[in-house]
């Protein structure tokens, strides 16, 4: 490889973006091990789509450092992946998701929300 083609294919931003992508995206495999084991599918399918878009940021910033607005994407799939959990742990684990909320549980009969 010439240094020409070396050089255009090094990352721009800090090093430390393309750990994190790598590990965000070794998340998302993880989620989706769960996904394809029929595991939860109301919660898993979401989170494993938020987690990958957060990697794809994380990886176009490590590439490209002035692409500012990544931030503002991955802050936007944080607040869906935060919305999922918490209607997970407020309804349980509730397939399909327009099912409705389960409240007997919290009130000290059978705990059907196992969110942690």
């Amino acid at each position: 490889m010439t240094d020409a083609k070396a050089e255009r294919w090094k990352p721009e931003g800090h090093p430390m973006l393309g750990v994190r992508g790598s590990v965000a995206l070794l998340q998302c495999a993880t989620t989706l091990i769960l996904v394809f084991s029929g595991i939860n599918w109301s919660q898993t399918i979401p989170l494993a789509m938020m987690q990958f878009v957060s990697a794809c940021t994380l990886l176009a910033q490590w590439d490209k450092s002035g692409r500012d607005h990544m931030y503002v994407v991955r802050g936007c799939a944080s607040l869906v992946r935060a919305i999922v959990v918490l209607r997970t742990s407020a309804c349980g684990r509730v397939f399909p998701p327009w099912a409705g909320c389960d409240a007997e549980p919290w009130r000290g009969h059978e705990n059907v929300r196992l969110p942690f």
